[in-house]
């Protein structure tokens, strides 16, 4: 929506991190599992000029309204997808909201047993003007469909690497490989770095002449800089930079 990406940094700009403080949970409902959350919105006070195109009223509409329709956008994309057997369209749909955050986010809330599904409703506040049409109210994802979101967002976090780039940083640890996959890999450093201008914990995958650089750089709580490509392991909350190249040790300048 601010800014459509395969996959979003682990820390959310302002404008998100706003949005996420003001939502609360609303009153449960006794014998189900149902999670209510309240999503304030300001109330219209004027409305829109007619004729105005739909991309153009979006953008007019206040940032709560834009996330909770694009979400429910987004979801039903998801949905339609599965249902019709092509979900290798949704890795192509990022500019419409489709992103490994999302698909990890549906996988984590994944109900138990074999005959259970995820119901998604969203009710639109009386004090703004529906949606458009063709946007969902609500959206539902049957056990069988979580197989197929898992694959999409194993692919878009595969997506998500922006090729060679130059990371810098304080060597936090080093670890050497026991059994490396590769011979020619001899461990692996972490830096605290920053990838999309967001502060990240980087794991880099080091060859043996730069791996005794980097024990030297944590030793003497030197900085690092090295070029190479990153991706985003979930599980681990953390970047992998591999291929490395251009090692340089900063011994003297600080940030």
């Amino acid at each position: 929506m601010i800014r459509p990406e395969a996959l979003h940094p682990l820390r959310a700009t302002k404008q998100v991190e706003d949005f996420l403080k003001d939502c609360r949970f609303g009153q449960t409902e006794r014998g189900s599992f149902v999670a209510t959350i309240l999503a304030p919105v300001p109330p219209e006070v004027q409305p829109p000029p007619a004729g105005l195109d739909r991309s153009r009223f979006e953008l007019q509409e206040p940032f709560p309204r834009q996330v909770t329709t694009r979400l429910m956008s987004s979801l039903g994309l998801v949905s339609q997808a599965i249902q019709a057997g092509k979900p290798g369209q949704l890795p192509n749909a990022v500019t419409r909201g489709i992103s490994a955050n999302l698909c990890d986010a549906l996988v984590l809330m994944r109900p138990p047993g074999d005959e259970s599904c995820l119901d998604l409703h969203m009710s639109w506040a009386r004090s703004r003007p529906h949606p458009p049409a063709d946007v969902p109210q609500s959206v539902s994802f049957p056990q069988e469909h979580f197989p197929a979101i898992e694959e999409v967002g194993r692919q878009l976090r595969t997506r998500a690497t922006v090729g060679p780039e130059r990371s810098r940083g304080k060597v936090l640890s080093v670890k050497k490989a026991l059994r490396p996959l590769l011979p020619e890999i001899a461990g692996w450093m972490v830096i605290a770095a920053e990838v999309g201008g967001a502060p990240a914990r980087v794991k880099v995958v080091l060859r043996a002449h730069d791996f005794a650089s980097a024990c030297d750089a944590l030793r003497n709580d030197w900085w690092v800089e090295v070029t190479g490509t990153i991706r985003h392991d979930v599980k681990a909350r953390e970047y992998v930079l591999s291929d490395a190249s251009g090692f340089r040790m900063d011994r003297w300048v600080r940030p």
